[in-house]
């Protein structure tokens, strides 16, 4: 065609590129996904990091937040994964709409819990929850069979071959 010319490069200085691994949290990625609205419900900003375990509150189906173990609010029963690191403005009342996995495979060392002292094994001490007295890893197992915890793998890339 007259006129109009096409020029090739392999310069890509000027590209834009994320890089963006979930591979490094999920060993299957979700197939299966939802949206939910995780509201901020302090002052300051709140950033929800990908991997982080998910309840549904009790009050609001399309409304989830971190598990606790304390939790009184249905969110101590976990429901899945958030998917992406999302960051909601300063405000109890603001909101983002996240993507939840409720399904695959994920690391267990990979598990975000946002309670400082939250790990998989602290125990639900919720009254009246379906799953007060058991570990979050249980809770989890139990109350969503669709997400299964896979063991991390020992890390052997410091072993030289004269260990292997």
């Amino acid at each position: 065609m007259a006129g109009i010319t096409e020029t090739k490069t392999t310069d890509t200085a000027n590209h834009l590129r994320y890089d963006y691994n979930v591979d490094d949290i999920f060993l299957d990625f979700p197939t299966k996904q939802v949206t939910k609205t995780i509201v901020n419900g302090t002052a300051s900003e709140r950033v929800i990091a990908a991997g982080t375990l998910v309840g549904i509150t009790t009050a609001d189906q399309t409304i989830v937040d971190a598990v606790k173990s304390d939790g009184s609010d249905g969110t101590e029963v976990p429901y899945g994964i958030v998917l992406y690191d999302y960051t909601i403005a300063a405000g109890a009342s603001e909101e983002v709409e996240a993507l939840i996995g409720i399904n695959g495979s994920i690391f267990e060392d990979k598990v975000v819990l946002e309670g400082s002292s939250e790990t998989l094994d602290t125990v639900i001490t919720t009254s009246g929850s379906i799953v007060e007295g058991q570990s979050i890893k249980n809770a989890l197992m139990n109350s969503n069979a669709n997400i299964k915890l896979i063991p991390a793998a020992t890390n052997v890339s410091d072993y030289k071959d004269a260990q292997v």
